[in-house]
């Protein structure tokens, strides 16, 4: 009698094709299409200003603004791996032409195929809905992200900032 009551040979291909099925379902298959997604209300609205890799350790890339942006949110958007945030920092100038930075609060762990909360970039008090709203008197510079990828084996994960 057999020692194992399966064939090697057999459980190969069966164990390849379960394998593959379980890749497919995964929420990392379907990040080569990250950030909002079509048909959902958050694509038209949000413009992609940049998409980086993550290296493997810390690492920290810069987002800028396009001259004038009047942009009040943004998203931060991964594939291909999850990312652990270690800050993000808006940098802006006010009216008084002096630059300041702001420390934005990031949801911690981003995993692949998921997007954060939305990163308010006007301020706490500015409401883009309200009929009164008053035009920010900040000049949007760049976006500093510091994160690290969440696992250091598999592809690189990718982040990807959306504003609107």
């Amino acid at each position: 009698m057999p020692l194992f009551p399966f064939s090697l040979p057999r459980l190969v291909p069966s164990l390849a094709a379960a394998i593959a099925v379980s890749v497919a379902a995964s929420p990392g298959a379907e990040a080569r299409g990250f950030g909002p997604q079509p048909g959902s209300d958050l694509r038209p609205a949000f413009d992609k200003l940049a998409e980086f890799s993550v290296r493997d350790g810390r690492d920290l890339d810069i987002a800028e603004f396009p001259a004038g942006a009047e942009y009040a949110e943004a998203r931060l958007c991964v594939g291909f791996g999850s990312i652990e945030m270690r800050g993000a920092t808006l940098v802006y100038t006010g009216a008084d032409g002096v630059e300041r930075e702001e420390r934005i609060r990031v949801k911690r762990l981003l995993r692949s195929g998921e997007c954060s909360d939305p990163l308010k970039l006007r301020g706490a008090g500015y409401d883009p809905d309200a009929d009164d709203a008053a035009v920010s008197d900040r000049t949007l510079l760049r976006l500093e992200l510091k994160y690290s990828a969440y696992a250091r084996t598999g592809p690189q994960p990718r982040v990807g900032v959306f504003a609107r």
